[in-house]
């Protein structure tokens, strides 16, 4: 008998069919996380002004991707900002 673990792999099709999905509860069980999504919208609103875009209606209230959102629907109406920039550095805060 092999003591050779499966992996998704060299799983036959009926073995594959068996698992959907496999969730982990990290946070606070696994590992302990560091991050805080008030501070980081915080960040982000900042980092945002800075690069040009009106935040005037943007609050940290609101979730991450609405922020985003709103940023972006800005930074197609305006030339002078690269949405790849902007993207590059929304990545960078997160």
């Amino acid at each position: 008998m092999s003591t050779r673990m499966k992996t998704p792999r060299n799983l036959n099709p009926a073995e594959k069919r068996k698992y959907f999905a496999i969730l982990f509860d990290l946070d606070g069980t696994i590992v302990k996380s560091t991050y805080q999504p008030r501070e980081a919208k915080t960040a982000l609103i900042n980092k945002l002004e800075e690069l040009g875009v009106n935040v005037s209606n943007i609050s940290v209230n609101e979730t991450t991707m609405d922020i985003i959102d709103k940023a972006k629907a800005q930074i197609k109406e305006k030339t002078n900002l690269s949405l790849k920039e902007v993207n590059k550095t929304i990545n960078e805060i997160r």
